[in-house]
């Protein structure tokens, strides 16, 4: 079904593009024939260009989707494990040896007199000013030159809030801890649990959503604008056409009960 689906889709785009094409071909081409044949042969020259122009963006932008993922999974798996300490200190003594793990977060000893901290405080709500003054009084006798809290998401009021201290607090929220921490060092926990990706439209649902009783105004529309067009335009035969199908849609859309009702068996 999804196969079917993306054929569709692209069938749809390739037959939206050809429209497009052959109202201009078929303005300067007094033959029905040749416009059509040009209209073919232009169609298919720009899918094939956009398909090569946009091949390497959309490897770029799965790749960021797939990091997305993983640092939602990565979150996921840590925040349900009482235990994610013993990880960010693997995490950081890999790149800083002299490391202290303390109850609740990691010293690193830079030096004699500069030291850090990161503060994993890992949960499903957003991390509050509450959180992060409870995070400073937990810290406070480390005498450090920065804190680094990483997080799941963020208040707005704490990230204003931590610009009021004489360190500097840096507060990551979970992409942010997968870019700067897991991705930077290589270093990446099990992932032991992961979301539920969300259900992309079927063609059932597709086909529901598009003779809504909702969308009959939007299709009678577009027949009038069709239809007001085709008695300034000489050749008006495939504006009748695409109007005749708007308003079978639109007929569609309004009249057929299956598509606006709420049926028994879908109430739960």
């Amino acid at each position: 079904m999804k196969k079917l689906l993306f054929i569709l889709q692209n069938v749809f785009k390739i037959f939206i593009i050809f429209l497009l094409v052959f109202v201009w071909a078929r303005y300067f081409i007094r033959s029905l024939w040749w416009s059509i044949l040009a209209s073919t042969l232009i169609t298919l020259a720009i899918d094939f260009s956009t398909r090569l122009v946009f091949r390497k963006k959309n490897n770029k932008a799965n790749l960021k989707l797939k990091e997305k993922e993983a640092a939602e999974n990565i979150f996921l798996s840590l925040v349900t494990n009482n235990q994610y300490m013993e990880f960010f200190h693997k995490l950081v003594k890999s790149k800083y040896p002299s490391t202290e793990k303390k109850e609740k977060y990691i010293l690193i000893n830079h030096s004699e007199k500069v030291k850090s901290v990161l503060f994993p405080l890992l949960k499903f709500s957003p991390l509050n000013v509450d959180d992060l003054t409870e995070i400073i009084s937990t810290i406070k006798d480390e005498n450090v030159k920065k804190v680094v809290i990483a997080t799941g998401e963020i208040d707005k009021n704490a990230l204003v809030f931590a610009k009021n201290f004489d360190y500097e607090i840096v507060i990551l929220d979970k992409f942010e801890t997968y870019k700067h921490l897991y991705k930077l060092y290589e270093i990446y926990p099990e992932i032991s649990m992961q979301y539920k990706k969300s259900q992309k439209l079927n063609f059932k649902d597709l086909v529901a959503f598009s003779f809504n009783k909702s969308r009959a105004k939007g299709y009678l529309f577009s027949a009038f604008v069709l239809l007001l067009s085709s008695v300034f335009v000489r050749s008006n035969l495939y504006y009748l056409i695409m109007a005749s199908l708007l308003l079978i849609f639109a007929l569609i859309s309004y009249a057929n009960p299956y598509y606006n009702t709420l049926h028994q068996e879908e109430i739960l």
